[in-house]
């Protein structure tokens, strides 16, 4: 799995993280979604790597990341932490600006990634994670990906009715 790819650990800001590095050209983040770890991008990345560098990481508390302890507010575990470890991994590694590729709990982290830190952000894919504009919008339909539930999208999401 991964081959051709290097695979080390980082120190990071409260977390150290476990990253796979391989190909050559411009840089592309993947992150995983829960509970999955890096090695859920195995079959695609060394295609990606073929015309970038693919770093596919472990998100903090997952895989071989570091698990530190969380804390009363949940600061320690949440999108915008794990955004803000990304973009300083990332920069070490001389990437000060990259494409995002997330899935489930890792598209929410690579989409408060280009919220919060849109200059390093180029392009961002975010996969099979439900709509963040979506509470609010005043929405209320099904889940089109979940057919024959019957049940409306606030009762599904957490999101208050409008």
């Amino acid at each position: 799995m991964f081959e051709g790819f290097d695979s080390r650990t980082v120190p990071g800001e409260g977390a150290d993280l476990h990253l796979r590095v391989g190909g050559a050209g411009p840089p592309l983040l993947l992150l995983h979604g829960y509970p999955q770890t890096s090695a859920m991008w195995h079959k695609v990345a060394p295609g990606l790597a073929e015309g970038h560098t693919v770093v596919a990481a472990d998100l903090r508390g997952y895989g071989r990341s570091s698990k530190p302890p969380s804390d009363p507010e949940h600061h320690t575990y949440s999108k915008r932490t794990m955004a803000l470890d990304l973009v300083r991994v990332m920069a070490g590694l001389g990437f000060p600006a990259f494409a995002v590729a997330g899935h489930d709990r890792g598209g929410r982290v690579g989409y408060r990634m280009a919220l919060d830190h849109p200059a390093a952000v180029t392009r961002l894919a975010v996969l099979d994670i439900v709509p963040p504009t979506s509470c609010g919008s005043g929405w209320t339909g099904t889940w089109p990906w979940a057919p024959g539930t019957g049940s409306s999208w606030p009762s599904r999401t957490g999101c208050p009715r409008p």
